[in-house]
């Protein structure tokens, strides 16, 4: 049976970050020039989405009203109308950037300092260039030409979908052997808390590694001890993603090394490309991930239409949806999304990297921010498109024109939409209450 972080573990995480908290909450010898203090429990009501976090079991067994991956909120704010036109969402976040407004908006160092929570990152797509050149040459191979380098690095911008694949996939054929894996893994791990990631909740295709040779009890062990790397500092939940490129079969084998994993898993995910496989093929593996108590993630209306955004949720009921931009073109969807605060994580450079968008200008992240839409920001394949998270949240910063508070509520959303456990989500938001009221 796959193992849910261990309960001590979780405890003595949740104690730190609340003593992280608390020690952030103590006002300084010296006040911030320009800035207002906000009282220590301002922050508690100033995100309108705060109470529509999704009911779960916790892990160590309090119930939190509704069975784990229940869909409605207990209370959501008022509705959105995403046909009208003109005005942000009554009672939702303010407008995009007027010059005005620019002295309000977050600062690099607000972007830098404030504690991250990351649900939509990819392990074998957090591999940097320098790491994969390691593991080519490791496996007798010139990293220039079988990674498919331009000048020592990874191109950013792909000619299409397809073309970002070849390079992920030329990749991840050198991750061969447990001490690949463990390379990788902790390479991540320093990766995100040297950026102030306290939680990620990272996909895992176990099923890349196993058909590279590895057999699955090494590459959990292999798996955990990376991702220990970091400490204490960062903490990561796997997501073991399915690519429905394979249909139920691959679905199915991922089960079965789930259920014997050793592992922090919190999740099952689908990916791959859209409409490859109908999505009434993956029923089943969406049971079973409610059976063994997981969150379950769809990527969904990426490369997709937004009908694809529709299945996922009304034929495998999707916790989360991967991506979901494609909603921005049917405002029907659209509403749906902002009246059931169904959560999208949202990686504005990784749509512009593969040419669903021209440019970050162009992207739907800001007009998601103005509509009220239930967003967490996430890097999905870092360096494969230049990015990291604190650079994602930047770009929305600027694009939607987030002030400080603005950026601690798109914060607490990811904690409250992460699929771990009750006690760690309230630490998380705990944390960022406090790094709000330390300004």
């Amino acid at each position: 049976m796959a193992r849910r972080p261990d309960q001590a573990g979780d405890i003595a995480w949740g104690k730190n970050l609340l003593q992280a908290a608390a020690e952030r909450a103590t006002p300084p010898n010296s006040t911030n020039p320009g800035r207002t203090r906000a009282h220590p429990n301002a922050a508690i009501s100033l995100d309108p989405c705060q109470d529509t976090d999704r009911g779960r079991t916790g892990e160590l067994g309090e119930a939190t009203g509704r069975e784990f991956g229940g869909r409605a909120p207990e209370r959501r704010p008022e509705p959105y109308d995403a046909t009208r036109r003109g005005g942000a969402r009554p009672g939702g976040p303010r407008r995009g950037v007027d010059l005005a407004d620019l002295a309000d908006l977050a600062t690099e160092r607000d972007i830098a300092t404030i504690p991250k929570v990351e649900l939509h990152v990819h392990l074998q797509g957090s591999i940097t260039a320098a790491t994969a050149s390691v593991l080519a040459r490791r496996h007798g191979e010139d990293p220039q030409t079988a990674l498919r380098l331009q000048d020592g690095g990874y191109p950013g911008h792909y000619p299409s979908f397809e073309g970002f694949l070849d390079t992920y996939f030329a990749v991840n054929q050198f991750v061969r052997t447990p001490d690949d894996l463990e390379f990788v893994a902790a390479e991540f791990a320093r990766a995100q808390a040297a950026q102030g990631v306290i939680y990620s909740e990272v996909m895992f295709t176990a099923m890349i590694c196993v058909r590279n040779g590895m057999q699955p009890s090494a590459m959990w062990t292999a798996l955990r001890r990376g991702l220990a790397a970091a400490g204490t500092s960062t903490r990561v939940g796997l997501l073991v993603d399915a690519i429905r490129d394979f249909g139920r079969p691959e679905a199915e084998a991922t089960l079965r090394i789930v259920e014997a994993a050793d592992a922090p898993i919190v999740g099952l995910c689908l990916t791959g490309r859209e409409g490859t496989v109908p999505t009434t093929e993956f029923v089943e593996f969406r049971a079973e991930a409610r059976r063994l108590g997981f969150g379950f993630e769809i990527h969904a209306g990426e490369m997709g239409p937004p009908s694809s955004v529709a299945e996922s949720l009304d034929i495998l009921e999707a916790d989360r949806i991967g991506h979901g931009v494609a909603a921005i073109g049917d405002p029907v969807l659209l509403n749906r999304i902002v009246r059931d605060q169904v959560v999208l994580d949202v990686c504005p450079s990784s749509n512009v990297g593969t040419g669903l968008f021209p440019s970050l200008a162009a992207h739907p992240v800001a007009a998601f921010w103005r509509a009220g839409v239930n967003m967490t920001i996430s890097s999905d394949d870092p360096p494969f498109f230049n990015t990291t998270l604190t650079d994602e949240l930047g770009h929305v910063v600027r694009l939607a024109g987030l002030s400080r508070v603005d950026l601690a509520t798109l914060q607490r959303r990811a904690a409250r939409a992460a699929f771990a456990d009750h006690k760690a989500r309230d630490a998380m938001v705990a944390n960022l209450d406090a790094w709000l009221a330390s300004a």
